[in-house]
């Protein structure tokens, strides 16, 4: 039973591959947005708390356009960050170990697709409990603004 579920695993990772064919989004280009992750303390009544931060504090796109987003990990921490119910390549998820290798300290990591939806989502951390610590921000993906005539 063992050797077969890890069968089942293998053969399930193999398929987690891109279906879609996504044009210039695959390619990176130099107006990429970059958000960095900071780790930070607040002291209240003498007691510590140490949390993260993301700045922008919130992300906005628009469909159609290429997410285009590259993370700066500046904390001491491997991370990685999840583009929560978004419709996207599964390679650009951002779920450590499963779709992508963490983002090392000091280190970037580039996600790149077309938004092809809108709304309000969010963005949070798929490492350890780094979400319970405020790895977290709100992503807004506005609509294409249609022109009145």
């Amino acid at each position: 039973m063992k050797q077969w579920i890890s069968f089942l695993l293998i053969v399930s990772s193999l398929k987690a591959m891109p279906t879609g064919i996504y044009g210039p989004c695959r390619e990176e280009s130099s107006d990429a947005t970059h958000i960095t992750i900071f780790e930070k303390s607040l002291s209240i009544n003498g007691k510590s708390f140490n949390f993260y931060d993301i700045s922008p504090n919130v992300l906005r796109k628009t469909e159609g356009e290429c997410f285009n987003v590259i993370v700066h990990n500046q904390t001491n921490v491997p991370t990685s960050l999840h583009w929560h119910g978004l419709i996207l390549p599964v390679l650009e998820d951002g779920v450590s170990y499963v779709t992508q290798a963490p983002i090392l300290p000091g280190e970037n990591h580039p996600y790149n697709f077309q938004v092809v939806q809108t709304g309000t989502f969010w963005i949070h951390s798929h490492f350890g409990l780094q979400e319970q610590k405020l790895m977290a921000a709100p992503l807004i993906l506005l609509p294409v603004q249609k022109e009145v005539t």
